[in-house]
């Protein structure tokens, strides 16, 4: 019989380590419960036989394809351990079914170590089923109970949860928990779901590669929530990846809350990615949409999910009345079609009550969102609702609207205060222009940012208002699998996008992160030039000066300074000679096309501490020479191109040149430009020419081609380029390694060679920082092959790092692509 007794257990399982004396248990219809149970001659036969008997890192196993009756029970005094779990699943073949009626499925309490994996549960249905199906239950304080995996188990039939665990308790808790590969389906309140009393309690939580669908929701609670499909409350470090959730929700009917695909609250350290939420629903006036960094949610991303067809919003940050400060929230790399389907919800809605410790630092950038009209409803690409709102941008992002559905609803201009909006596309077809901005409306791009000094970066004019020519115009594509996302075909930019290369340069203007690979898993790492939207793959020419050089007026205005290393630019109208201009030439020609053209030059402001705007001008003469060039023959300053302010920190600065190279493309096939300083502040502004000696920051004129994109290299490479190389140490230890195939699978062969031989360690690295250990090799003198088998760590398809570490060397990294 199972002992209560939870503190002697505790020491035991948790404090001082177990000794192995495990066992497998196997459970039959055609068993006895008087037989011993241990083999597959003497099986057991009933649930009832294994809630009588207390386990130890115990395995239990039902014969597959066969139906057993009965609620699993287990307490304290089944003891699991994550180095000796208890194990409950199926053996022979296909899954066993758990038929547990009006009741739980299985229930665990006050204690953890346990695997469960390839079982059917299935309840007697909604509308008679009083429980849940996977139930885990604390109520001890100030406890983490380590390991809960689960895995490969169908859930459904159950009026509550499909899978829940949760405590009772302010600081009590789970940890390393792991749910994967499970269909969970017509449960009334949610699919998956953790809970707690204080926020962030339970630690490192993973729920990846499930399926959630037909969670209805409860039509008879009007004061709680349901009809969620994964819920992570409570939780610090948290993931949820590669799942799918659809058809939740419809009948909720809490008009102060709804249910969402996909979301956390009380949270910190979420990571919600690689996912795909549509057509789910909401009973009510509130939610049904997607995905949703809620209540009490900090330092967590939203990223690379595809949400289409959902009732409420498509991306939603939301703090309601009474919750922590939520802060340091990142959504980028999204995609949202056709959400805000009904109750005037948005592809991104944010809302923080007045009486909520507000939002702070939300980051919102390259998603990309098409909206069309929804009946009655009023649908818009972005709402930002009431509330306080402090240090929030949204950047580089498309806002494609069809038949006048509007591209934002700001409702409060309290609220608006705290977001600055650049670099943003706004397209709207089939009916007017719309920017609702606290009432007013604003018809046009250049309105709104008149009125309100959205779009300006240090009062330069920003974001575009084109078509984004999406490669597709088929809507409604699902997929069923979110591994496939990156076969979504309709939001890649065509390669005659005006939006390539168009984005702004996060990192080098704002010091943004801005992560690994775009939504289609395309490297971003080290790029010089973006495009606007969630699509980052670009066909690009990176042109160096033919001819570059500056001229200084009065004393030296015969001076030439061709083979000087600086660029200077400085207008000082006080003193004779202090004035200073650069001019740059480019050669078009091996040029196929011209899409759009970005002018970058690196430098800085060396005087003061100020920002002075510098102007670009095209210029309609390229007779100049580099060697000749003085202030007195100098080419006048032609047409204005753009301008941007240049601060104290060394880095590119960029120029958007598109027609000005356009039309010289068009010419004969030069182009040149002259740099000023326009606001006449007396400082010195210093820039590379192409005589500088670090290659890495001379000027550029990087130009987008229609040209066809260059396949991925076979093999990727190292910590500096893409071939092979030593790395050598003062001792003359040398080490290189490769990888292939690459792309690779979850099995492939790394080729290590090394002229001592010795011991090594290896480790990869995800794209958002995460190592997962292989483990320590050792090496013979010459070369050795080593073939890597990591389908038991759970790895997405996508963009990794191999790190080799070898003795005193610097490891080697490897760059690889995960299909």
């Amino acid at each position: 019989m199972k002992s209560y007794t939870f503190t002697t257990i505790l020491i035991l399982s948790y404090l001082f380590p177990v000794t192995s004396n495990a066992l497998t248990y196997y459970i039959s219809p055609s068993g006895n419960d008087s037989n011993a149970g241990t083999s597959l001659i003497v099986p057991w036969q009933t649930i009832s036989r294994i809630n009588a008997q207390d386990f130890t890192g115990d395995t239990i196993l039902f014969q597959g394809g066969n139906t057993f009756t009965g609620n699993l029970y287990f307490t304290p005094s089944d003891i699991g351990t994550p180095s000796l779990p208890i194990v409950i699943g199926s053996y022979g073949t296909g899954s066993a079914i758990i038929s547990s009626g009006t009741n739980f499925g299985i229930y665990i309490e006050n204690s953890a170590g346990y695997v469960i994996k390839n079982l059917i549960f299935a309840g007697s249905g909604i509308a008679t089923n009083t429980s849940s199906g996977i139930l885990l239950y604390m109520d001890k304080d100030s406890i983490l109970l380590p390991y809960l995996k689960i895995d490969s188990v169908e859930v459904y039939g159950y009026h509550d949860r499909g899978i829940i665990f949760g405590s009772s308790k302010n600081l009590g808790g789970y940890s390393d928990v792991s749910i994967t590969n499970s269909v969970i389906h017509d449960n009334g309140r949610v699919g998956i779901t953790a809970y707690g009393v204080l926020a962030a309690v339970h630690k490192n939580v993973y729920v990846g590669y499930n399926k959630v669908y037909n969670i209805s929701g409860i039509s008879t609670d009007t004061s709680g929530n349901s009809g969620s499909g994964i819920v992570l409350a409570n939780v610090d470090g948290g993931i949820i990846e590669y799942c799918t959730a659809y058809n939740n929700g419809a009948l909720h009917k809490n008009t102060n809350g709804g249910p969402n695909a996909m979301w956390a609250y009380l949270s910190n350290d979420i990571v919600i990615q690689y996912n795909e939420a549509h057509h789910n629903k909401t009973g009510s006036i509130k939610d049904g949409g997607g995905f949703d960094l809620d209540g009490g949610c900090s330092n967590s991303v939203m990223q690379y999910n595809y949400s289409h067809d959902n009732d409420g919003g498509g991306y939603l940050v939301a703090a309601p009345p009474g919750v922590p400060l939520m802060q340091n929230l990142i959504v980028r790399y999204n995609i949202s079609e056709n959400d805000g389907r009904k109750n005037g919800y948005a592809s991104f809605h944010l809302w923080a009550a007045s009486t909520s410790n507000g939002i702070k630092n939300i980051q919102i950038y390259n998603n990309s969102v098409y909206i069309t009209p929804s009946g009655t409803t009023s649908p818009a690409a972005l709402v930002i609702k009431s509330g306080v709102f402090t240090g929030c941008t949204v950047r580089n992002n498309i806002f494609q609207t069809k038949g006048g559905v509007q591209i934002i609803i700001a409702t409060s201009a309290a609220s608006n205060a705290g977001f600055t909006f650049q670099g943003n596309n706004y397209y709207s077809t089939g009916g007017a222009f719309k920017i609702n901005w606290a009432g007013v409306v604003y018809t046009s791009l250049s309105a709104w940012r008149t009125a309100k000094s959205q779009e300006k970066i240090n009062g330069i004019a920003s974001g575009f208002q084109l078509d984004p020519e999406y490669s597709d115009t088929t809507t409604g594509v699902t997929f069923g699998d979110a591994t496939q996302l990156t076969a979504l075909m309709g939001y890649k930019l065509k390669n005659t996008s005006a939006l390539i290369i168009r984005g702004l340069n996060l990192p080098e203007i704002f010091g943004t992160s801005i992560g690994a690979i775009d939504f289609w898993r395309n490297s971003i790492a080290n790029k010089p030039v973006f495009n606007i939207g969630a699509y980052q793959l670009n066909t690009t020419a990176t042109l160096t000066t033919a001819a570059d050089s500056y001229v200084r007026n009065g004393a030296y205005a015969t001076k030439n300074y061709g083979t000087d290393t600086s660029l200077i630019v400085k207008t000082d109208t006080s003193t004779v000679g202090n004035t200073l201009n650069s001019y740059l030439k480019f050669n078009l020609t091996g040029v196929t096309d011209v899409v759009s053209a970005k002018l970058r030059v690196y430098g800085r402001n060396t005087t003061g501490t100020t920002s002075p705007n510098i102007s670009i001008y095209g210029v309609n003469t390229d007779s100049w020479t580099e060697t000749g060039l003085t202030w007195n023959n100098a080419p006048a300053a032609g047409s204005f191109l753009f301008s941007t302010g240049v601060g104290t920190q060394a880095r590119y600065y960029e120029f958007d040149v598109t027609g000005f190279v356009q039309a010289q493309f068009a010419g004969d096939k030069v182009v040149s430009f002259l740099i000023k300083d326009t606001t006449k502040k007396k400082l010195r502004l210093l820039f590379n020419s192409k005589e500088n000696r670090n290659l890495q920051s001379r000027p550029q004129l990087i130009i987008a081609t229609t040209a066809l994109t260059s396949p991925r290299p076979a093999i990727v490479l190292n910590n500096q380029a893409e071939n092979p190389v030593g790395l050598r140490q003062p001792d003359e230890l040398s080490f290189s390694a490769k990888a292939y195939p690459n792309p690779v699978q979850k099995r492939f062969t790394v080729e290590l060679k090394n002229k001592y031989g010795g011991d090594f360690h290896l480790q990869m690295q995800d794209e958002i920082g995460r190592l997962y250990d292989l483990g320590k090799r050792s090496l013979t003198a010459g070369q050795s092959k080593i073939n890597l088998d990591v389908s038991n760590l759970y790895l997405k398809p996508g963009v990794y790092i191999l790190k080799v570490v070898f003795n005193k060397a610097k490891p080697a990294i490897i760059k690889l692509v995960m299909q």
